[in-house]
């Protein structure tokens, strides 16, 4: 379900981009303008969660799973970087890291080719996250990288897929970790 997840956000996203490095500093210099205290606040009750977000992003919701998008920059910005949040119920509560491994081994198990990197606990803000990191090429021969993230908050595991070209990974990992700092399970 996991993995689903994941692909199902590139490939509805799937595009290229040609931007040079400093084309890409330049449009973080850009996306920094906005201070975390400009971010604006999404709280969802039937999703159990909270958090703060750039007020230039969208927040989108599709059943049980919100995305949070970037917009594109320009006419040479052609994905939308995200983070793909699910939430999943569980009989009874389990430890954040092993809830992680499980989600790391459902992706190797459908994509037992995928090199992936697991991280262990990383404290964003108030919480422990069990973090790990791919790269995915999908069919249309685009590059990302994946940044997944778990947390688990009794019997609720929460799930983080934040994705971004290879090439503009960099510039997205303090968007991402900004917002995952700023998360609440409620």
């Amino acid at each position: 379900m996991i993995l689903n997840t994941v692909l199902i956000a590139i490939i509805s996203l799937t595009s290229c981009s040609s931007n040079t490095t400093e084309e890409h500093q330049q449009q973080a210099k850009n996306s920094k303008s906005a201070t975390e205290s400009d971010y604006k606040t999404y709280t969802s009750d039937s999703l159990h969660l909270s958090f703060s977000y750039p007020p230039d992003w969208e927040v989108r919701l599709n059943g049980n799973r919100l995305g949070i998008f970037e917009p594109l920059k320009d006419s040479t910005d052609a994905f939308q970087e995200n983070i793909m949040i699910w939430i999943e119920d569980m009989p009874m509560q389990i430890s954040d890291t092993l809830f992680g491994k499980a989600a790391t081994t459902e992706i190797k198990i459908k994509n037992p080719n995928i090199v992936l990197n697991n991280e262990g606990l990383k404290k964003l803000g108030d919480q422990n996250f069990y973090h790990f990191e791919f790269d995915y090429t999908n069919s249309g021969n685009s590059m990302y990288h994946i940044f997944g993230y778990t947390l688990v908050n009794k019997k609720r595991g929460y799930n983080f897929s934040c994705t971004s070209e290879i090439a503009k990974a960099g510039i997205h990992t303090p968007f991402f970790e900004s917002i995952l700092s700023s998360f609440k399970p409620l």
